[in-house]
């Protein structure tokens, strides 16, 4: 059941994103094939996840999530200017037929801020407040949704347990999604996460450690 749901899913957004582009682009058409392409992305995209899962692929497996986000990001993109122009013809004002154009630099850009901030290390925040329950000060470490796996590698691991070593905390606490893998792939991450950090370490569960 939850299969067909994400087949749904990734279907709908894969036709809207497509039969939006060939009616508000000059030179693009809403051809047979173009009526036939969500189902066959939607097919390929599902075959290709399923067979990374199986060969543990992981390259395979970024790959496929960075064309999800890049769907779901051209998903809102078409969604906004929809609703834009629906809101417009309330007051009698149309929008031109090359609207394609800007939708397509706004995801470009959108696309483009995704990768760069993904790519960059992890982002720590310092927050200070005073307790009068506590005899002395503590410093705690709260990690939460690194994802490690397929699209979040070891160095990014590595990377973390450094900003936990330098800031020497008294307690580092896992507060959920820290994986993204099977419990067998999260082993290497767990590996550099659990050796030598300082501190005591405690931690709760998020939905995709289940």
């Amino acid at each position: 059941m939850f299969i067909f749901i994400v087949f749904i899913v990734f279907l709908l957004m894969h036709t809207l994103v497509i039969f939006w582009f060939c009616q508000n682009t000059p030179g693009l058409a809403l051809t047979a094939f173009a009526k036939l392409l969500p189902a066959l992305l939607t097919v390929s995209y599902m075959a290709l996840y399923a067979l990374s899962k199986k060969l543990n692929c992981w390259p395979l497996e970024a790959v496929l999530l960075t064309y999800f986000g890049a769907l779901f990001l051209a998903f809102c993109t078409v969604f906004g200017f929809t609703a834009f122009a629906l809101l417009l013809k309330i007051f009698r004002i149309i929008l031109p037929f090359n609207l394609g154009f800007f939708a397509l630099g706004i995801w470009l850009f959108a696309v483009t801020v995704s990768l760069y901030t993904a790519s960059k290390s992890p982002l720590v925040t310092n927050i200070t407040f005073d307790n009068p329950y506590l005899a002395k000060d503590v410093k705690i470490a709260f990690v939460a949704d690194t994802h490690f796996g397929a699209t979040v590698g070891l160095k990014r691991a590595k990377d973390l347990k450094q900003i936990i070593e330098q800031n020497t905390p008294d307690m580092i606490v896992f507060v959920g999604d820290i994986f993204e893998t099977a419990f067998k792939d999260s082993l290497p991450f767990a590996g550099i996460l659990a050796s030598s950090l300082p501190g005591k370490k405690s931690g709760v569960l998020g939905n995709h450690e289940y």
